[in-house]
């Protein structure tokens, strides 16, 4: 509880490096606080700027989708574990150098060297099948690797590009409904013969 400086003082005892504390007990550390306001001032003022700059580096749990539980957070042993495996990247770096703020740049890049080999994989699935598949189901189910196998990337990349053109041609289909792009009286109404 942030408003009882009892917490605080627990919380600030925590989070002080040993070598500042000089192996003091948790009730002298306490007596030392309370006793000179402006330390504990500047101390949790120094906190406060810390959780700032960290949770700049945090999810944001208002943003995560309704339903999702706390288990669904990756921890970070798992996410050292699918850059030094799956990413290829040394373990020595990942687990000592590599800087928290900068975690979320190599998982993107690498989902993004994960979906390219994924539709390299396809492609090459598509033509090798392609010389014993029949002409029909060529020109059909077959047509492109897309439709052969598509990747749920792809079809969320679809659905936001056909919500970008419906709101594209909003206004042309509701002056078409309105009769503003068609006169009727202009239309040639001959029937061929």
């Amino acid at each position: 509880d942030f408003s009882s400086d009892e917490d605080l003082i627990r919380l600030l005892y925590c989070c002080t490096p040993e070598s500042e504390l000089n192996y003091a007990t948790y009730d002298i550390y306490k007596k030392t606080v309370t006793a000179a306001p402006r330390v504990f001032k500047k101390y949790i003022k120094e906190l406060s700027s810390y959780q700032s700059y960290a949770a700049q580096f945090q999810r944001d749990l208002h943003s995560q989708k309704s339903g999702s539980s706390e288990d669904d957070t990756p921890k970070m042993s798992e996410v050292a574990a699918r850059l030094i495996i799956t990413g290829g990247m040394d373990a020595s770096f990942v687990l000592n150098e590599l800087p928290v703020e900068d975690i979320g740049f190599y998982i993107k890049e690498l989902g993004e060297k994960i979906k390219h080999e994924e539709e390299s994989r396809r492609l090459w699935t598509y033509l090798s099948m392609i010389p014993h598949l029949s002409k029909e189901a060529v020109r059909g189910k077959m047509r492109s690797p897309q439709t052969f196998h598509p990747f749920p990337w792809e079809a969320e990349e679809l659905a936001e590009q056909n919500r970008r053109n419906i709101e594209k041609n909003k206004d042309t289909f509701e002056k078409f409904m309105r009769g503003e792009l068609l006169d009727p009286n202009k239309l040639n109404w001959k029937t061929k013969k």
